[in-house]
């Protein structure tokens, strides 16, 4: 035998449902309860909601940190502005907070990039200061004092660091070692146009041959080998000269010649010369 359900349980059907409705529009009160879910059920329900609620906070949280941290830390590679305008630079580099400077180079046309920091190609953020150097043209600049007794390579460097160059070398003879810097053209302090070039004269590694004619064969052979010379003698006979002078040399004096080679001197001996015994 079925029990009768309590007021509080669900209705028998949705015609009872319908008639408390109406009774309810009548201003009448009802007796029968609606049901209600079970206590057990609503805290399901409500923890199943808080649950869904931290963890939809949780999602939109991360995602805005997300976006904020992706938004900070986007990187973009430095364009190369080297030997642009101002303007065309700038347009280069939107997004930029950029500080220009000015100086002289002896390579960059006036009013043209010189320089750039950071440099092209390095990966910074949007926002990042950029250091632009505006060429202000060559500038002046001042020929080294101690250029003189100077390797050609040594000279070159020095000529460098001051924003020159070396236009023409001229190997002369000397006395000095091979590639030794004899003389500079404009001379050491002179103030020229930076970028522009000097004339060096350097040794040659050779050596002028000194007049010798008319010198007798000690003086003759001391000049030579002072010179750096070999002294190579030959034996003649002039009866208009005085004897013992060179009477000759080969190479002629003011010929160029690698110290260390051999000069001839042509000696005027009147009377044959007796090596033997009687």
């Amino acid at each position: 035998m079925a029990l009768a359900k309590k007021p509080e349980d669900r209705y028998q059907s949705a015609t009872e449902m319908l008639a408390d409705i109406q009774t309810l529009r009548a201003g009448r009160a009802v007796s029968t309860k609606i049901a209600r879910p079970p206590m057990k059920m609503q805290w399901r329900v409500l923890s199943t909601l808080l649950v869904a609620a931290i963890l939809i906070g949780g999602l939109v949280a991360i995602a805005v940190y997300t976006t904020k941290a992706t938004k900070g830390n986007d990187l973009v590679e430095m364009p190369y502005v080297v030997g642009l305008t101002q303007a065309e630079a700038t347009e280069q580099l939107p997004g930029f907070v950029i500080t220009i400077q000015h100086a002289h180079d002896p390579k960059i046309p006036i009013d043209l990039v010189a320089s750039q920091v950071p440099a092209e190609t390095t990966k910074i953020k949007t926002g990042t200061g950029v250091v632009l150097t505006i060429s202000d043209g060559p500038g002046d600049a001042v020929v080294p004092v101690d250029l003189i007794g100077k390797t050609l390579v040594d000279a070159r460097a020095s000529l460098a660091a001051v924003g020159l160059v070396v236009k023409q070398t001229q190997a002369v003879p000397s006395e000095k070692p091979q590639g030794v810097v004899l003389k500079v053209t404009p001379s050491g302090g002179s103030t020229v146009i930076a970028g522009s070039g000097v004339i060096l004269q350097i040794a040659s590694g050779d050596v002028e041959v000194p007049p010798l004619l008319g010198l007798d064969e000690i003086q003759a052979r001391t000049v030579l080998t002072q010179a750096g010379f070999i002294v190579k003698l030959v034996d003649a006979t002039d009866l208009t000269q005085p004897a013992g002078i060179v009477i000759a040399q080969a190479p002629d004096a003011g010929t160029a010649q690698t110290i260390g080679s051999a000069v001839t001197i042509t000696v005027n001996r009147t009377e044959p010369t007796d090596t033997t015994t009687q």
